[in-house]
């Protein structure tokens, strides 16, 4: 009964909530799970000694870019790399400790 219980339950998700199953669907075909993608950055910075840090909503932007522009695993890390390309760059000659990867950052990236 318990199984029957939760599958009912599942069942009775908004569209919301199947909106973001297709995209997990869809992104999971990824060999690397998208919100490890940009984790391979950070040993990269950390060697300039420098900690990044990812707000959430960027992975949601990067995964909705990539499902706008009908885009596979190979787009989902471009995104990433598009994303990145400056702030690996900058960060080491910022003499910061610490950079935040912000919502803002990541779409003006992205308009480039």
């Amino acid at each position: 009964t318990l199984l029957i219980a939760a599958m009912a339950f599942a069942g009775c998700g908004s569209e919301q909530a199947a909106k973001t199953d297709s995209k997990a669907l869809k992104v999971g075909a990824t060999a690397v799970p998208h919100a490890e993608i940009l984790e391979i950055v950070k040993p990269l910075l950390e060697k300039d000694g420098i900690k990044l840090e990812i707000e959430p909503a960027v992975m949601d932007l990067i995964v909705d870019t990539a499902l706008k522009n009908k885009l596979g695993a190979r787009g989902l890390r471009s995104i990433c790399e598009k994303v990145m390309a400056d702030a690996m760059f900058e960060a080491p000659s910022s003499h910061k400790k610490t950079f935040t990867l912000t919502l803002d950052y990541a779409k003006a990236r992205l308009e480039k």
